[in-house]
């Protein structure tokens, strides 16, 4: 079973990535603010009725993204 994850309106800057995460089909965006120094969630608005995995994905993702200077603003995320 492949998961799914999208990211859009993704920033990286002042020390921080935050972005909006719409798990799956779902048409709600959840919203996820990552600090990067000690890369602990500082928010997360998480999507009713998906799991916290959701959440650990999007910001493993954004982590990853902010250490190889990435500037996409949209990214899709999957995993099985």
């Amino acid at each position: 079973m492949i998961i799914m994850l999208r990211l859009k309106n993704i920033r990286i800057e002042n020390g921080k990535a935050e972005a909006d995460f719409y798990p799956e089909d779902s048409t709600t965006a959840g919203h996820i603010i990552v600090n990067l120094s000690n890369r602990k969630i500082i928010s997360c608005d998480d999507v009713p009725g998906y799991g916290e995995s959701y959440r650990g994905h999007a910001r493993q993702h954004l982590l990853r993204m902010a250490e190889e200077n990435n500037t996409a603003t949209e990214r899709t995320v999957m995993w099985y």
